[in-house]
């Protein structure tokens, strides 16, 4: 079972290095993306939902010029859709 200890290190003990990363960088990214929104839905005037899904596809398509955004790499249908 997954137990936080916060005095002996996040989280316990008997999961990978691996999966520490990726519940730390899960964390971090929803985090984030929570903050990012709350602006976006104060400032633009949209709803939250509207403002999350503006960040997810933002931050999904960095990079985009000039080569694959993560959708299209994670697509496996995306080879056959090339322009």
């Amino acid at each position: 079972m997954l137990t936080v200890d916060w005095w002996r290190g996040f989280p316990s003990a008997g999961l990978s290095a691996t999966l520490k990363a990726l519940i730390i960088s899960s964390f971090v990214m929803t985090i984030v993306i929570i903050i990012g929104a709350g602006i976006y839905s104060s400032l633009e005037d949209w709803s939250f939902d509207e403002a999350v899904n503006f960040c997810i596809v933002s931050f999904a398509t960095i990079g985009k010029k000039g080569g694959r955004s993560l959708l299209q790499i994670a697509d496996p249908c995306s080879n056959m859709c090339t322009h």
